[in-house]
């Protein structure tokens, strides 16, 4: 099957599943508006999805962009907002460049992609990554969905896109093309499942957030997945079943038992007490890392985040945010 007619299938797929967001992500604009600061800390997990030392970059990974300065209104520490014209269109998206940055260092590369209704400023703030993008010293990219959406409006290539963004910090900045990744919300946490299967050759590894997906015969390479989702989610049911909108979601351990068998793994995952109300399914004998952090009574929600009522319960008792970091740390492409 032709790539292009390969992809749009595989959109058809995840997206039977997609509209159910728009019940309740019009919520998303009223909810996560105040600073990440304003949710209490995170108690520290006591087993990640199995951290190793972070790699220096291998030769050929520093992207052109090294030894260059960047473009005007990229100061380190700040956000600004880009255009880049992708499939004919005047695309934006947010850009946080660490505090610290050098022209010298390869830095990792982070997107974030929001939730269905939702935009680029409300997921940078929800999902707390700026202060760890000054912490921990990675790039991190907030892309804006056309029409607040991924993988839905019509003529719109989001993979596309998120290429041509990739491939144009790759040449203004310091990047270790190695260490790209991506993140995201709901219909964002879809277009991150999409992207670790038909941008393989991009993105090193995956963390969607309430909404993964997988289908069987379209994805490539075997590609490091953790993904998080509540038990209580009303939008995009653990369990799996028909929902408001009338899409069917075939439930978060089909879901996640199919990256286990694209990633090599063992059937049956260890699960280990992470909290009183987390557990994480770490499954074995991979090929690429897979886990999955069950929230026992969270809502749709980002782990560790302000909370959003109406999505339902969030935890605090981990860090999303910090949880994919190390994630992300310890699976830079190989």
């Amino acid at each position: 099957m032709p790539p292009a007619r390969a992809r749009l299938v595989l959109l058809a797929i995840l997206l039977a599943t997609a509209p159910l967001s728009a019940c309740r992500q019009r919520h998303d604009r009223e909810g996560p508006t105040a600073t990440p600061a304003a949710a209490s800390s995170p108690a520290a997990p006591t087993e990640t999805a199995r951290l190793a030392p972070v790699p220096s970059p291998t030769p050929g990974s520093a992207s052109p962009g090294c030894g260059s300065p960047p473009g005007a209104g990229a100061v380190p520490g700040t956000t600004s907002v880009r255009t880049i014209t992708a499939g004919g269109r005047e695309r934006t998206y947010r850009l946080h460049v660490p505090a610290g940055y050098s022209t010298t260092t390869p830095l990792a590369l982070v997107f974030n992609f929001h939730g269905l209704g939702s935009n680029a400023f409300e997921q940078e703030v929800y999902s707390g990554l700026v202060p760890l993008s000054d912490r921990e010293g990675f790039l991190l990219v907030s892309p804006q969905g056309v029409s607040n959406s991924w993988l839905i409006a019509p003529g719109v290539d989001d993979v596309a896109f998120t290429r041509q963004v990739a491939s144009a910090l790759a040449g203004e900045f310091c990047i270790d093309t190695n260490r790209v990744y991506s993140t995201g919300m709901s219909n964002g946490a879809f277009m991150s499942s999409t992207l670790a299967c038909l941008a393989g050759d991009l993105v090193a590894a995956v963390a969607p957030v309430a909404g993964v997906a997988f289908r069987e015969g379209f994805c490539g390479r075997p590609t490091p997945v953790v993904a998080f989702h509540g038990t209580a989610d009303a939008a995009i049911a653990f369990e799996g079943g028909t929902l408001p909108t009338g899409g069917r979601y075939a439930g978060v351990m089909p879901m996640m038992a199919g990256w286990a068998g694209h990633n090599g793994c063992d059937e049956s995952p260890a699960e280990t007490r992470v909290s009183p109300s987390v557990r994480m399914l770490h499954y074995q004998g991979c090929t690429a890392a897979t886990a999955l952090y069950i929230v026992d009574g969270g809502g749709h929600t980002w782990p560790g985040a302000i909370d959003v009522p109406r999505l339902g319960p969030t935890t605090k008792e981990i860090s999303a945010a910090e949880l994919i970091w190390s994630f992300f740390q310890s699976h830079p492409r190989r």
